[in-house]
């Protein structure tokens, strides 16, 4: 019983290796284009033309929301913000999930634990989002006080790293 145990547990980190050298090897542009839960946001990137931004050096720290937490936006706002002349307020709000650094979740651990569980990070959008963490879960806060979570761990990739939550984050 313990070989077999012993045995699955390599190949489940074999697996989560494997997976976390593909993605490394690629952008985070290309990591979130192949993922099956962030078409919304990979299609909203490529709309405000932020794809060339995010495959520079980095490293960058992309909390994307999944399609689930698209589909539950304020109906029309979306439409609203696809339109062409939008685009500076559509740029601003998929800017607001981006930071640059490289936040794995040992950092952000980190932080945690010398800031009283809440640290302040600011985004490309030029405003701040307020994390916090509590029994193990990060919340975090955008600038209009709506709250997301974070839903998986982080998804490395080449310049840098992808957290998915589950709500979309406004700017002012």
């Amino acid at each position: 019983m313990k070989k077999i145990k012993y045995a699955l547990s390599i190949v489940f980190l074999i697996s989560i290796y494997s997976s976390n050298v593909v993605a490394q090897n690629t952008d985070v542009v290309n990591t979130i284009s192949k993922s099956s839960d962030h078409s919304s946001f990979y299609s909203l990137l490529q709309q405000t033309e932020l794809q060339n931004t995010l495959k520079g050096a980095g490293p960058y720290t992309i909390f994307a929301p999944s399609d689930v937490a698209f589909k539950s936006l304020k109906a029309g706002l979306l439409d609203f913000m696809l339109k062409p002349e939008n685009k500076q307020k559509l740029a601003k709000l998929i800017n607001t999930h981006i930071v640059i650094g490289n936040y794995d979740e040992a950092k952000l651990l980190s932080a945690f634990k010398s800031n009283n569980n809440t640290i302040t990070l600011g985004t490309l959008a030029g405003t701040q989002l307020k994390l916090s963490i509590q029994e193990g879960i990060i919340t975090i806060t955008d600038p209009q006080g709506g709250k997301s979570i974070v839903r998986t761990p982080f998804v490395n990739a080449g310049n840098g790293l992808i957290y998915t939550i589950d709500h979309v984050l406004l700017p002012l």
